[in-house]
């Protein structure tokens, strides 16, 4: 994997197969996110190397057509269930106190787009991700060499035959101009940052404490201590049956640390 470029490991034969089928799917049905904390909030680090958090596949035939296309139980364990059967929706990367990276599935694009517009979203074959709500921005890009007139066209709305012919290259084989949209590796996309509300940005946390087996890495004693009332506080995902108490001896001595150190 480390040897191939980009857009090559997908189908390079070397890799395992597993690895490439998670691959394509990122590379081809997942938009890139970054975002920050408001102040007075950090992100915490678990030692996670980053959360999946899906949805049960609610639409029976849609789940036999991905099984057929996938595999038989392709999917991984998401936060709305405690059983195997659902899909990707999000995968996210806390980096820094202050940014998480995030891998959002475009069904959560497509499905804002029709909210945006007052309209009743197509699909409902998917239970709402728990991160539904954060901001959505699209890279501006930078085409080197540029897209063809044709293209352009194509890109701003199918008008012709030929137009069309082009979208369906895009959409089905990822191709600009007759090439991989992958193997562009001189095209140059801009990504904005987006900042979080004091709602949305604990739900990080909740994740990360939810699925915490050991340290927890923080900063401030504070912030943490509202991380945890939360993640005690929080209905919206199935959590463990103590949850209210599985962290109150932290709780406990991290008061006490608040107490010895005014201003903390």
């Amino acid at each position: 994997m480390l040897d191939s470029e980009h857009w090559e490991i997908g189908d390079n034969p070397k890799v395992f197969m597993v690895d490439r089928l998670d691959y394509q799917l990122e590379q081809k049905m997942f938009q890139l996110g970054f975002f920050r904390v408001p102040e007075g909030i950090e992100f915490i680090n678990t030692g996670s190397m980053g959360l999946f958090e899906g949805s049960q596949i609610t639409n029976p035939i849609l789940r036999l057509q991905m099984e057929a296309m996938i595999g038989n139980a392709r999917w991984r364990p998401g936060v709305q269930a405690r059983k195997e059967g659902v899909i990707t929706l999000t995968r996210s990367w806390a980096l820094t106190p202050r940014l998480v990276v995030m891998l959002r599935n475009r069904i959560l694009s497509e499905e804002q787009s029709f909210l945006d517009q007052g309209l009743r979203p197509q699909s409902h074959d998917f239970l709402p991700s728990y991160y539904h709500d954060f901001p959505r921005t699209v890279a501006a890009i930078t085409y080197k060499p540029p897209l063809s007139p044709a293209t352009r066209r194509m890109m701003s709305g199918p008008q012709t035959e030929e137009d069309m012919k082009l979208r369906q290259e895009f959409q089905v084989e990822f191709k600009l101009d007759g090439q991989i949209i992958s193997t562009r590796l001189k095209d140059t996309l801009k990504f904005q940052i987006s900042t979080l509300n004091e709602d949305q940005a604990p739900r990080v946390n909740i994740l990360l404490l939810k699925h915490c087996k050991g340290a927890i890495n923080f900063i401030s004693p504070s912030s943490l201590r509202k991380s945890l009332k939360r993640y005690a506080d929080d209905r919206t995902i199935v959590v463990e049956v103590n949850s209210g108490t599985r962290f109150e001896s932290l709780d406990r001595k991290l008061e006490a640390e608040e107490k010895q150190v005014p201003g903390v």
